[in-house]
C-alpha cells in the first residue's frame, strides 16, 4: 500500500512527515482515530478552529494577511506572486515552504500527472452537447479505479490507517485536476 509520500523527493517527504505530526493520534485532543472523522485529524490541533476572516484587515491563512503570504512565500523564478504550491504548504502544515520544498511538492504533482486511458476514453466517448461539469464529474468518478482509499477498504484496511490513502488520493486528483479540466472541452453547444 502506498501510504505516503515518501518514495518521491525528499521534501515531498518532510511536507507528508510535517501532516503526519499533526496527526499524531495520542496528541489531538486524545481522540480516538477509529471514531473520529478523518478532517480532524488533518489538522493541528491548534488550527482546527483558527479563524480566517476578519472584517478590518481580510483573509488570513494560516494567520497570514494575503500581503504577507505575498512576500513570504516562494515565488517563480522573476514572478512577482507566490506559487500555489506554496501556498497549498502553508495551509496544510501551517510553516512557510523553502524554494526546494515547493519545486518537491511540484514535482510530486507533475509525477502524479498522468492521466490513466481508459478515463481519456471516456472524456472522448461522451457527446459534444454534454456539458463540461458532467464530463469532469464522470472522469474524476472514473478515477476511483486507481484508488489507494478503494484498494485499502477492499482489503480491510483498519480505520486508523484510512488518513494516508486518503492523503494520497486527494494529492492525485490535486495534480490530476488541470490535465482532466483540459480535456473537457470548454464551450458545448447552448
Amino acid at each position: 500500500m502506498r501510504y505516503l509520500s515518501i518514495t518521491r523527493a525528499s521534501s515531498a517527504t518532510e511536507f507528508t512527515l510535517s501532516i503526519v505530526a499533526c496527526v499524531g493520534y495520542q496528541r489531538c485532543f486524545g481522540m480516538d482515530p477509529s471514531s473520529t472523522p478523518v478532517r480532524y485529524f488533518l489538522l493541528c490541533p491548534n488550527r482546527i478552529t483558527e479563524k480566517s476572516f476578519f472584517p478590518e484587515e481580510g483573509i488570513r491563512f494560516r494567520g497570514k494577511t494575503i500581503p504577507e503570504c505575498q512576500a513570504e512565500l516562494p515565488k517563480a523564478p522573476g514572478g512577482s506572486e507566490p506559487l500555489p504550491e506554496g501556498l497549498f504548504w502553508l495551509l496544510l502544515t501551517g510553516e512557510i515552504p523553502t524554494d526546494a520544498q515547493v519545486k518537491s511538492l511540484s514535482e510530486d504533482w507533475a509525477h502524479r500527472a498522468a492521466l490513466p486511458d481508459f478515463v481519456e476514453e471516456i472524456i472522448d466517448r461522451c457527446p459534444p452537447t454534454l456539458h463540461p461539469m458532467s464530463q469532469f464529474s464522470m472522469a474524476v468518478t472514473a478515477l476511483n479505479h486507481d484508488s489507494a482509499f478503494a484498494k485499502g477498504y477492499q482489503e480491510g484496511m483498519p480505520k486508523k490507517e484510512y488518513w494516508g490513502p486518503t492523503f494520497e488520493d486527494s494529492m492525485d486528483l490535486l495534480a490530476l485536476h488541470d490535465v482532466v479540466e483540459s480535456k473537457c472541452p470548454l464551450t458545448y453547444p447552448q
